[in-house]
């Protein structure tokens, strides 16, 4: 069964919380693009996690970002996911 990447709230700007259960231990990247594919933001990258929940916070109105859609993606040793999330 495929796990879903949960991020909330969700529109936000002060904070996004992700939330993923791994499966296995792997290692996992992290990052945040914009609407054009453009890297915003690596929140993790290539870090080892043991299995169980991945919790990580982001705090956008710190990276100054500008109120429209962007996208958490998280890549594991095994899958790829990417969510949607719009900053108000």
């Amino acid at each position: 069964e495929e796990q879903q990447m949960k991020v909330y709230p969700n529109p936000s700007d002060e904070l996004a919380v992700i939330s993923f259960k791994l499966k296995k231990s792997e290692h996992l990247s992290l990052t945040v693009i914009d609407n054009q594919g453009k890297l915003v933001k690596v929140l993790k990258h290539e870090s080892y996690h043991p299995a169980g929940m991945f919790i990580e916070r982001f705090y956008p109105k710190k990276e100054n970002l500008a109120g429209g859609v962007y996208y958490f993606v998280m890549e594991t040793d095994t899958q790829r996911k990417v969510q949607k999330f719009i900053v108000n």
